[in-house]
């Protein structure tokens, strides 16, 4: 398991392009090539000796599309968790991409202020989906999650440091979702214990 920091957004790309105008300009096409950026990152985590799909990915407001976007196109990438969510943000077609989610874990985290603009739709597009993954493998109970809190003005990152022990709780979560099957059988047994936490998964 890891914890990784991905750098801003650099300000030149191939030929000195300024990929920060871009963004403030609201590029469509930017943000629907970010995908690439994931997938550069999770490869070198891999090459590293990260274990596929115990890489975990957090995305906040846009960050949450392209880490849907991302997810769908990447089977190294496991656990995903959302802060606030929306369905098209700047361009980017969510509710196409949770079309073909899987079984891979979801945290889908809003305010109640604004689970109308993704939070909401999002559980309800894979509500279906997740019911027939149960029915067909009970194990998959609980691999998608929605937190609704009841704080305003903490839209995605805005949350850490407003939401009391919400950084405690959400590392936690990501600490479980990416241990490894047995482990985290066994620790989903015991409610309240936290998962050790290693810096780098074994093979």
């Amino acid at each position: 398991r890891a914890l990784t920091v991905l750098p801003p957004l650099p300000p030149a790309g191939p030929e000195g392009e300024d990929l920060g105008k871009r963004s403030r300009d609201r590029d469509a096409d930017l943000f629907n090539a970010m995908h690439l950026d994931v997938a550069a990152a999770v490869a070198q985590l891999v090459d590293a000796g990260f274990v596929e799909g115990r890489v975990a990915l957090v995305g906040a407001s846009v960050g949450c599309s392209v880490a849907i976007d991302s997810a769908v196109r990447n089977d190294a990438l496991g656990p995903t968790c959302l802060l606030t969510p929306g369905t098209d943000y700047l361009g980017v077609m969510t509710m196409e991409h949770v079309k073909t989610w899987g079984q891979r874990r979801l945290l889908v985290v809003s305010s109640e202020e604004e689970r109308g603009r993704g939070a909401d739709p999002i559980a309800e597009a894979l509500a279906e989906q997740h019911a027939k993954q149960v029915k067909a493998d009970p194990s998959a109970r609980g691999r998608v999650e929605k937190w609704l809190l009841p704080e305003t003005g903490i839209h995605g990152t805005r949350m850490f440091g407003k939401v009391e022990g919400f950084e405690a709780r959400l590392a936690d979560w990501l600490l479980a979702a990416t241990a490894p099957t047995e482990v985290r059988d066994r620790e989903e047994g015991h409610a309240g214990k936290p998962a050790s936490r290693p810096t780098k998964a074994p093979k």
